[in-house]
């Protein structure tokens, strides 16, 4: 199998620093971060990004899952910034000097000042906005770029900041969560086209954060709340856009327990803490099998645990590769595999506190250290390649 690709993942409002012109500097300001901590200037990617590259190549990695900040390029409506261009431009580059394949994200939850205080993705000419900056960025990068993720997790973005009023805006509405996830799908639709208008042999989809749902006890009630939610959280989306993707990006973290009506939790005695995951890494190889009916090439664009939990992350990984080997063995057309987070970077409303990444950095001084999950995910590209021939 050629071309597998074995990389890890950041985002930039989380691993750049400096981003202050979106809607979640300015939630940082207010201070609603529970450690107090800020996103700037988290691990300073943006200053720092040849040295993590190299370390992202020492692993072993041909890919890397990155993504361009709206705010940066598109500081003002109508404006983009040459400069700000220029320094993905330098970004992608030496990527491809290292033989690395850049997988860009387009929007990874944060939206410039100027979008949110026209209405954000609340008001009806939302996609209109996209779509210039879409095209923008698939003007200045397709030539260096032939894989994109449009959205990182719409279901997420629309739960945390339209229904449970813990992301900017902070909202409990369902009639906007819903016209939200609605201007979401139209989102990735037009940007699907214009992507494919500018190079037609790009590869494009959206990362789709997929969870485990299993009914907590086997009656009526349970079962039905229980398909009801893992419709609404892991098909709606996927099945409104099947027909523009060219493959399935998948996020895959945990498994919840659902009851009637609609409570959800983790199995008890087995949660990790952050968030009340739980360790579940054999949930992986359940979605993957469940997507092989879509017939389309499968990259998993996250797959991770944090540090500091009753479980270690290197457990959850031979768990979540243990699964990989099984689909690949099975036939499932698995293509890559991007670990969340190539270092410890900004982990939204939770702050700097929860550390995610296979290199352990100190924000103080921006020293990096690999951590015995990198050294493990090392081994284990290794050890795959020469199983599988990937």
């Amino acid at each position: 199998m050629k071309n597998f690709l074995w990389g890890a993942a950041t985002s930039a409002h989380q691993a750049e620093g400096g981003n202050f012109s979106n809607d979640w500097w300015q939630f940082e300001q207010g201070g609603f971060i529970h450690d107090g901590s800020s996103s700037n200037p988290s691990c300073d990617h943006y200053h720092q990004f040849e040295r993590d590259l190299n370390l992202l190549k020492d692993l072993g990695c041909n890919a890397y899952r990155f993504s361009v900040e709206w705010s940066r390029v598109q500081p003002k409506e109508g404006v983009f910034s040459h400069r700000e261009i220029d320094h993905y431009h330098r970004l992608l580059d030496s990527l491809l000097e290292r033989d690395i394949i850049p997988v860009v994200t387009l929007h990874h939850f944060t939206n410039p000042l100027w979008f949110i205080a026209k209405g954000g993705w609340e008001q009806p000419g939302a996609i209109d906005y996209f779509v210039v900056y879409v095209q923008k960025m698939a003007e200045e990068y397709s030539g260096k770029v032939s894989c994109w993720l449009t959205i990182n997790e719409p279901s997420v973005y629309v739960l945390l900041a339209f229904l449970a009023k813990y992301w900017p805006p902070q909202k409990r509405n369902l009639l906007s969560a819903a016209k939200v996830l609605n201007r979401l799908v139209k989102a990735h639709q037009a940007a699907y086209q214009l992507i494919h208008n500018r190079y037609s042999r790009a590869q494009v989809s959206f990362a789709h954060h997929m969870t485990v749902f299993d009914s907590w006890r086997n009656n009526f009630a349970d079962n039905t709340a229980t398909k009801i939610f893992d419709w609404l959280w892991n098909q709606y989306f996927l099945d409104r856009v099947r027909d523009q993707l060219d493959f399935i990006g998948l996020n895959y973290y945990t498994r919840q327990r659902i009851s009637f009506p609609f409570k959800i939790f983790p199995t008890p005695g087995k949660e990790v803490g952050f968030a009340q995951w739980e360790f579940y890494p054999q949930g992986l190889l359940r979605i993957l099998r469940r997507l092989k009916k879509y017939q389309l090439p499968i990259i998993i664009t996250e797959f991770g645990m944090p540090h500091g939990f009753n479980v270690s992350p290197e457990e959850n990984l031979q768990g979540g590769v243990e699964g990989i080997r099984r689909a690949l063995s099975e036939g499932i057309g698995l293509r890559g595999f991007f670990y969340w987070s190539l270092m410890d970077n900004f982990e939204w409303r939770e702050g700097l506190t929860p550390r995610f990444g296979l290199y352990e950095v100190d924000y103080q001084t921006q020293e990096r250290r690999l951590r015995r999950v990198g050294e493990r995910y090392k081994k284990l590209i290794k050890e795959l390649k020469a199983e599988f021939g990937l």
